[in-house]
């Protein structure tokens, strides 16, 4: 089996929030790009046999992620399970929505195949 490894990543200009009332939203993105591609390279350097999977709502995100060599996954609105995959049916708006990106990856690469799956944030290798 390989492994999988997911990123979840925010719109590039929403990240780093609570850094909003210091630096624009530009320099968010800029910022939130960077940690993208050093996580990315993290993971590549760690010379683990994995597939890179980016989950994202943000289109930017997700060509950049492609750009670089990942699968690229739009993040839905509603979570997988709410639509009665897995043992728990539960409505999409009770999770948080980090939590929902997640599972919709884990639901993805597990249709493909996967029983190993590794979750990085994309702030792990700074």
């Amino acid at each position: 089996m390989i492994l999988w490894t997911i990123v979840p990543v925010k719109p590039f200009k929403e990240g780093k929030s609570r850094l909003a009332g210091y630096i624009s939203p530009q320099t968010r993105g800029a910022l939130n790009r960077d940690l993208l591609t050093r996580t990315l390279d993290a993971i590549r350097l760690g010379q683990i046999d994995a597939e890179i999977i980016v989950v994202s709502r943000d289109n930017d995100a997700l060509d950049f992620a492609a750009r670089l060599g990942s699968h690229a996954l739009t993040e839905q609105r509603t979570n997988p399970l709410s639509r009665g995959i897995g043992p728990h049916a539960v409505p999409a708006a009770s999770e948080p929505q980090l939590y929902a990106a997640l599972t919709q990856a884990a639901c993805y690469v597990v249709a493909r195949g996967t029983t190993k799956v590794l979750f990085c944030p994309p702030t792990c290798p700074t």
